[in-house]
């Protein structure tokens, strides 16, 4: 049986930093909204939730307008009347202007 599926997220909200010398830490809270289609018969199952993400990173100043950048987050979402609570893990490189 093949599995399918995709999410999209859409989230906003504040950053705060606090740059120390070559390092940029930070946190952020973000709300917005997901969508999910589980896939299966085409177009499959599909919900939209509210959605909420809490985290932080770190940004490691490479050269004057570019950072590599570790963030986690944990989100949860609200898809088909259950909570989800999941773990983002992200990495690459930010354009600063």
């Amino acid at each position: 049986m093949k599995v399918t599926g995709h999410e999209l997220e859409a989230m906003f909200g504040p950053l705060v930093s606090n740059p120390v010398g070559k390092f940029t830490p930070f946190a952020e809270a973000m709300g917005g909204v997901a969508h999910i289609n589980t896939g299966g018969s085409f177009p499959g199952p599909s919900n939209t939730s509210f959605a909420t993400a809490l985290g932080g990173g770190i940004d490691y100043r490479l050269i004057k307008l570019f950072a590599w950048r570790v963030e986690s987050d944990y989100i949860t979402t609200r898809f088909f009347s259950s909570t989800q609570n999941n773990l983002r893990l992200s990495t690459g490189i930010v354009f600063r202007f």
